[in-house]
């Protein structure tokens, strides 16, 4: 079974540092991102966009540190549970192993290794996987549709993001999908239903961009965001919500990293 969810990577297509280029001329240089008239202006620039991309970093180490471990005790349940088909090959072989040395019976005929009942349970059994196999097939093809339905053409981008979010690996996501559509649907979002934005919305800059903006003036730290998370993950793992727990990071700077941020 070589059908995944994700299309496959060529390893060797990793982006490289070419050490002979000039990587100043083209952020600070005529055209580039942070180009200034002024030098020192220039690489203040620069310097600003490091800052926030180190503390957007460090945030984003805690959340993976969050996910890593809600993965591991979904992985350990997953570990824990019965795996009745490695069972039954078990006994299988052991079943066959007791039948190598043919029986003889009273009248000292030997009795055919195979009886036609050991024939029609393996035949039940081969019938049993390939179904097994077929479901699995339905299963994934299910989740992909249901991905491409809410996400369209970026539905690997998506997913790949949720995957990294979660720390889970590409091999997991498609065992969940294969064996457990509903439980992939659920870690994923994808029971939930689509937002729908409002086709008569007012314009994008008269909208209030802060939609959870916090009771009495709170402000909305590290602590804040995880209450959040234990109170309503769905919305803790919206994608708006990651967002903006980064801009007040940016805010706040040593005030955002209360509680047990350091920890």
């Amino acid at each position: 079974m070589n059908e995944t969810l994700l299309p496959q990577k060529d390893q060797n297509s990793l982006p490289q540092i070419d050490p002979t280029k000039d990587y100043w001329a083209e952020l600070a240089g005529p055209g580039g991102k942070f180009h200034r008239e002024d030098e020192a202006e220039a690489k203040r620039a620069i310097a600003k966009a490091k800052a926030e991309s180190d503390l957007y970093i460090k945030s984003l180490e805690q959340r993976l540190d969050e996910s890593r471990q809600d993965y591991l005790t979904l992985h350990e349940q997953y570990k824990a549970a019965p795996k009745l088909e490695e069972l039954v090959e078990k006994l299988e072989r052991q079943r066959l192993a007791s039948n190598d040395e043919p029986k003889v019976n009273e009248d000292n005929n030997r009795e055919p290794a195979f009886k036609p009942e050991d024939i029609e349970s393996l035949l039940d059994k081969k019938l049993s996987e390939r179904e097994t196999q077929r479901t699995h097939a339905e299963n994934l093809r299910l989740v992909k549709a249901k991905l491409t339905e809410r996400y369209g053409d970026k539905s690997s981008e998506v997913l790949q993001s949720q995957m990294d979010r979660l720390g889970l690996s590409p091999e997991f996501a498609d065992q969940l999908a294969r064996t457990n559509p509903k439980v992939f649907m659920k870690t994923f979002d994808l029971d939930e239903p689509a937002a729908k934005e409002d086709f008569q919305a007012p314009p994008r800059n008269n909208q209030r961009p802060d939609q959870f903006a916090p009771k009495g003036g709170e402000k909305r730290t590290w602590t804040y965001y995880q209450n959040l998370r234990k109170t309503d993950p769905v919305k803790y793992r919206d994608p708006q919500t990651q967002v903006q727990m980064h801009k007040d990071y940016l805010a706040l700077g040593k005030d955002f990293e209360d509680g047990n941020f350091n920890q």
